[in-house]
């Protein structure tokens, strides 16, 4: 099982390097963006490890189970409510942005809400399926989009349209003290080790989980290609007169020997698919959390009444998830991201900090 949580940090690692990191760190380009590009990995590397290791000692338990073994249901429901409200928002922002780029470039003439409508449907179903099934469907879509994305950005770095000088051009701002909001993003590409929060259930055999070190290497080439190659594409200042930035980058990509010139098509395939499952997983674990503080929540089966809790949650989330996509406009949605990449990195530090003690607190209980 070891591999499907390669597979959450894969998906975490991929949609945040396609939508909303790039932009934040492009901003920040010039204010100490690429020693962040280092920072932020061995921060997030570091709580994922410290992360990853308390869970497995809560072999096949979930964050609710574990909650209750510490807390009394007093504190325990609003600990759960804030997780599972904070892990929901983040799928709600990923669907609001993809919903903007598909709505610009695939059918302008639809309206956003019904666009929305559409995405949430989808995702409620697919976020009330069982954990194991969630994991499932992230496997196959992984499958499916990995080798179409990683063709993409191979292209992209051989091509002839890639501007390196662009690219050495940045090595000047490279000694400069990043912000923390750079930080925070950066770091935040390797979130998706919240994941075993509820997928944790499913990790029974208690193996420990092998290759670690991989993510790190993985996680900084990724956000290397995400951050220079549309500096290559679109210039050190050219840049900013874009505000989808990567969509402009792979519009500027030509494949002359493929049976899709234009590759920006595949690449929002590829986006409206790492959208769904990415959205998919963070609801699942959301109404999974939330759930918990329900009496008639029962992970163990599939019942109607168990999974009532979680259908009226999504519901919830999927109907404000609307509203709010129909109010807001492009410059507000990045407002609001940037604000969110400033408060997620200290949120996250804080819920793993909480998991290791409860962790050291079962050993001691143990001995």
């Amino acid at each position: 099982m070891s591999r499907y949580f390669f597979y959450l940090m894969c998906v975490s690692m991929l949609i945040h390097t396609i939508l909303f990191i790039p932009r934040v760190l492009i901003d920040e380009r010039f204010d100490g963006a690429i020693p962040s590009l280092f920072i932020g990995p061995v921060i997030g590397c570091v709580l994922m490890v410290v992360f990853t290791r308390s869970m497995q000692q809560f072999k096949g338990k979930g964050l609710p189970e574990i909650a209750a073994m510490f807390l009394p249901k007093a504190a325990a429901v609003p600990l759960m409510l804030v997780f599972g409200l904070v892990t929901m928002t983040s799928g709600c922002l990923i669907w609001i942005h993809c919903a903007f780029i598909m709505s610009k470039y695939l059918n302008p003439d639809m309206a956003i809400y019904v666009l929305l409508s559409l995405f949430v449907i989808v995702t409620c179903f697919g976020a009330l399926q069982s954990t194991k099934t969630v994991l499932f469907s992230l496997e196959i879509i992984l499958i499916l989009s990995v080798p179409l994305l990683l063709t993409l950005l191979v292209h992209s770095i051989f091509s002839e349209n890639m501007n390196y000088d662009a690219v050495k051009a940045m090595i000047d701002y490279s000694w400069i003290m990043p912000s923390w909001k750079s930080v925070s993003a950066s770091s935040y590409t390797f979130a998706g080790y919240i994941g075993l929060a509820v997928f944790n259930r499913e990790f029974k055999d208690g193996k420990p989980i092998r290759f670690l070190w991989l993510i790190p290497f993985l996680g900084l080439g990724l956000m290397l290609a995400s951050f220079f190659i549309p500096i290559g594409y679109l210039g050190t200042a050219g840049i900013d007169d874009y505000i989808y930035t990567w969509v402009s980058t792979i519009d500027a990509i030509r494949m002359k020997y493929v049976f899709i010139e234009r590759v920006i098509s595949v690449y929002l395939l590829i986006l409206l698919m790492m959208t769904y499952v990415f959205t998919m997983i963070t609801w699942h674990l959301g109404s999974q959390v939330i759930g918990s503080c329900f009496r008639s929540y029962d992970p163990q089966t599939a019942a109607w009444r168990s999974k009532l809790p979680s259908l009226v949650i999504c519901v919830v989330i999927g109907i404000g998830t609307v509203l709010a996509g129909s109010r807001i406009n492009e410059i507000m949605l990045f407002q609001a991201v940037s604000s969110w990449m400033i408060f997620h990195l200290p949120f996250d530090a804080a819920f793993v900090m909480i998991v290791f003690i409860w962790s050291k607190s079962k050993r001691r209980i143990q001995q």
